[in-house]
């Protein structure tokens, strides 16, 4: 599957807290009008990064290390479904042509979550809140989404002894915990064997809307709340 020529693909941020009004009011004007060109699908993917996210989680990060954080945590994530897209499976294959179906719906948010117990409905719990706790932002409204993958990597061993039930539960109850979805909405799903013994659930949610509470976060930064 090929994507669109006419979309435009953004990486955008959501600035740190302590950059003023002005930043925050330019940004606030750059944001929301990203948000609405995802919508009319004229940019897509759009990826949002939540700078204060990174402060949080790597409050002592030097300023030298700071994109190598994003980089590692956004970027080469985005690399890991682009090799899992080209990667064939002897269960269940998540393509290219659902990866692009991904890529073009509009807002994207994606994660992964690595697990040692097998509890599906714990997994699934835990999995939306890896999802929500990264550094891309948060505050998203899932029920809206238009598409969504759930890929499940696990070791050999693991494989071998987990009953096909417990992985079908765990992304299930993944796409349960979206909410109510439209009846266009599509799950995408995939299952490898990985190289380590553990279980990995790589997960990409399309199709989003504006993070409402993050945005009037940043409009009372700026002094322009109840402008969006």
């Amino acid at each position: 599957g090929k994507r669109k020529n006419s979309q435009d693909r953004r990486l955008t941020t959501f600035p740190r807290r302590n950059e003023g009004p002005r930043v925050a009011k330019n940004a606030h004007a750059v944001l929301s009008m990203l948000f609405e060109a995802a919508k009319a699908k004229t940019v897509s993917p759009l990826i949002a990064i939540d700078l204060e996210r990174i402060q949080q989680i790597f409050p002592k990060i030097a300023l030298a290390t700071y994109w190598q954080k994003v980089n590692d945590h956004v970027l080469k994530l985005l690399h890991t479904f682009n090799c899992i897209a080209d990667s064939p499976s002897q269960w269940t294959t998540f393509d290219r042509s659902e990866l692009v179906h991904l890529l073009d719906s509009g807002v994207l948010t994606y994660g992964v979550t690595q697990f040692t117990s097998y509890d599906p409905v714990d997994m699934a719990k835990k999995v939306k809140e890896s999802t929500e706790r990264g550094l891309l932002a948060r505050g998203y409204d899932w029920s809206v989404a238009t598409a969504a993958a759930a890929i499940v990597v696990a070791g050999h061993g693991i494989l071998a002894s987990l009953p096909s039930e417990a992985i079908e539960r765990v992304v299930g109850s993944f796409a349960s915990s979206l909410g109510t979805r439209g009846e266009d909405f599509v799950l995408h799903q995939g299952l490898y064997q990985g190289k380590s013994e553990d279980v990995r659930i790589y997960t990409m949610i399309g199709g989003l809307g504006m993070p409402v509470e993050r945005m009037r976060e940043l409009a009372s930064e700026a002094g322009t709340a109840g402008e969006g």
